[in-house]
C-alpha cells in the first residue's frame, strides 16, 4: 500500500511538472513561429521586388538593404538594450519589495519561528512534530493564499484600493510566517543529521516558497502598489494621511514599468504544489509512524 502511494504521488508530481513545461514550451514555440513567419514574410517581399526591379532599380535596393541592415544593427541594439532594462527594472523591483522590511513581518518571523522550535521540542517523535510543523504550514497557506485573497474583494462596501492595500500588507505578513515555519522546519530536520527520500516534497515546497516570497511576490507587491495609485483618481474623499501614503507610493512607482499580470497565474500555480507538497509529507510522515505503531 505504501508503495502504490508513492507511485501515486509521484504521478502526480509529474502531472505537475508537465502542465508547467508544456506552457513554457507553448509560449516559446508560439513566439518563434511569429517570428520565422514575418521572416519569411519580410523575404518573400523583398525577393519579389528584385524579381521585377531593373539594373536601377536592383541598385537602389542594393543601397536600401545596407540601410536596411544598419537601422536592423540598431534595433537590434535597441532591443538587447530594452531587455537588459526589463531585466534590471525588474530587479529593482524585487529588492525594494523583498519581504522582513517593516517591524511587524520581523515581529511575525520571529514568533512563528519559536512556535516551530517549541513545536519540536513538545512532541518527542520527530517525524511527528516535523508533519506537525508541515500541517500548520500548509493551513496557513490553504487559508490566506486561497480563502482570504479572494473572499474580501466579495464585500460590496470595501472600496478596491483598500482591498488591494490590505491584500499587500497579508501577504508580506504571510510570507514572513512561512519563513518562521520553514526555518524552524530545516532545523528540526538538521538536528537528526539524516536525510530521506521522504523529505523530497518538503524540498520541492521550501524551494517554491522561496521563489515566491523573494521573487513572485515582490513583483506582485508593486502591482499592487500601481494599482492603489491609478485605482484611486478622486483624492478628494481621502484621508490627510491616505492622502500621504498615496504621494509616497506615487514616488514609489515612478519611472518603473509594470510587472505583467501573467504573474498572478504563476503564483497561483506555484502555490498550489508548494501547499500538495506540504500534505504529501505529512501524510507520509503520518503514514510511516502509523505502520510502526501496528
Amino acid at each position: 500500500r505504501h508503495a502504490m502511494m508513492a507511485r501515486t504521488g509521484r504521478l502526480l508530481w509529474t502531472c505537475l511538472y508537465a502542465i508547467v513545461l508544456s506552457r513554457v514550451v507553448n509560449n516559446f514555440s508560439t513566439h518563434a513561429f511569429i517570428i520565422r513567419s514575418m521572416s519569411f514574410r519580410s523575404v518573400s517581399l523583398r525577393s519579389r521586388g528584385r524579381k521585377f526591379s531593373g539594373a536601377l532599380a536592383m541598385t537602389t535596393n542594393a543601397g536600401d538593404d545596407e540601410g536596411n541592415n544598419d537601422d536592423k544593427i540598431v534595433k537590434d541594439a535597441g532591443n538587447n538594450k530594452s531587455d537588459r532594462g526589463g531585466i534590471k527594472n525588474t530587479l529593482l523591483i524585487v529588492s525594494e519589495n523583498l519581504p522582513l522590511q517593516r517591524t511587524h513581518e520581523r515581529v511575525l518571523f520571529a514568533t512563528y519561528l519559536v512556535f516551530g522550535l517549541a513545536l519540536s521540542r513538545a512532541i518527542p517523535d520527530t517525524l511527528l512534530s516535523q508533519s506537525t510543523i508541515a500541517l500548520v504550514w500548509m493551513t496557513f497557506s490553504l487559508a490566506i493564499s486561497f480563502m482570504e485573497a479572494w473572499v474580501k474583494f466579495k464585500a460590496p462596501l470595501l472600496r478596491k484600493y483598500v482591498a488591494v492595500d490590505v491584500g499587500r500588507h497579508v501577504f508580506c505578513a504571510q510570507h514572513a510566517v512561512e519563513l518562521g515555519l520553514a526555518t524552524s522546519f530545516w532545523i528540526s530536520v538538521a538536528k537528526e543529521a539524516r536525510y530521506s527520500t521522504i523529505y523530497s516534497p518538503a524540498i520541492v515546497s521550501t524551494a517554491l516558497y522561496l521563489v515566491l516570497a523573494f521573487f513572485v511576490g515582490p513583483l506582485l507587491y508593486f502591482r499592487a502598489k500601481y494599482k492603489m495609485v491609478r485605482n484611486e483618481t478622486n483624492l478628494k474623499l481621502l484621508t490627510t494621511e491616505e492622502r500621504s501614503t498615496i504621494d509616497v507610493l506615487t514616488k514609489e512607482i515612478k519611472g518603473k514599468q509594470l510587472p505583467p499580470a501573467q504573474w498572478h497565474v504563476i503564483y497561483v500555480l506555484l502555490d498550489t504544489i508548494k501547499v500538495v507538497g506540504l500534505g504529501m509529507f505529512a501524510r507520509t510522515c503520518l503514514l510511516l509512524r502509523t505502520n510502526y505503531s501496528s
